[in-house]
């Protein structure tokens, strides 16, 4: 299956990315697909072989997923790599370029939702993750 690959620039050092893109705090605050909705609990052991496990749903908790799966790779300030436990693999470059940092987030999207909403979602949580850090 082809693969989705979303990209953004951010404004920031590496190292205020970095700690944003894995603090439990921070990804409740910006890991957010919909105005309506939230991160309600986050599980995130940051090493190769920990998992993770973000539940999003809406405010009335009346719909909403895990997000879950284990780390496979972790290059400090350069790379991530999961195996989500439905077996789909995805990697999140983190590319710094001068006072820019570039992430490049490339996963094997699942065959039930359409692609274009796939990438919307992804396109969704990274920009809301720019305005994050670049207004931190």
């Amino acid at each position: 299956m082809k693969k989705l690959t979303c990209i953004i620039k951010i404004n920031s050092e590496i190292d205020k990315i970095w700690f944003h893109w894995n603090d439990n705090y921070s990804i409740e605050k910006w890991n957010i697909p919909f105005s309506d909705w939230k991160c309600q609990e986050i599980e995130n052991n940051l090493k190769v072989g920990g998992k993770f496990d973000y539940r999003m749903g809406n405010i009335g908790e009346t719909d909403g997923f895990n997000y879950k799966g284990q780390y496979t790779n972790i290059i400090v300030n350069e790379l991530i790599e999961t195996l989500g436990d439905d077996n789909r693999p995805s990697q999140i470059l983190f590319k710094t370029e001068g006072k820019q940092v570039t992430i490049i987030e490339t996963f094997e999207p699942e065959s039930k939702t359409p692609i274009d909403i796939q990438e919307e979602f992804i396109n969704t949580i990274l920009t809301k993750f720019k305005n994050f850090v670049e207004n931190k």
